[in-house]
């Protein structure tokens, strides 16, 4: 299918789609007219990527895992392994986050620390 064709079927812009075969994620053939063809297997993988990056994982988490979707397919170990290494960093995360947020919560504002540059309590 033409870049054009594989857009509107993935929702994906065709900008998106270059960028993603820059990287590697997709490949196309090139046809005597000189347009990029993209096989059917390019469905497939726009929307691996669509959804693994709605999960959250990065282009470089979901490059490195690509390969083993397109080879023999994914053990179900491996695919184990891959998502819970990712619910680690969300969980890191979240902690980082609701530690930033309980600093927030607990800054004094006014006249004691009017988010100056001198305020003590900002250097916890």
């Amino acid at each position: 299918m033409l870049i054009g064709e594989l857009a509107k079927a993935t929702d994906v812009s065709r900008d998106t789609i270059r960028f993603y075969e820059k990287l590697g994620l997709l490949q196309s053939l090139r046809q005597n007219n000189g347009y990029k063809y993209y096989p059917a297997s390019a469905l497939n993988t726009l929307e691996f990527v669509k959804l693994a990056k709605e999960l959250g994982f990065s282009l470089s988490e979901i490059s490195s895992i690509l390969p083993m979707l397109t080879g023999e397919g994914l053990a179900p170990e491996m695919a184990q392994s891959f998502v819970q290494e990712k619910m680690i960093v969300i969980d890191q995360r979240i902690a980082s986050l609701t530690s930033l947020r309980e600093r927030l919560a607990n800054l004094p504002i006014g006249d004691q620390c009017p988010l100056r540059r001198d305020c003590t309590d900002l250097d916890q």
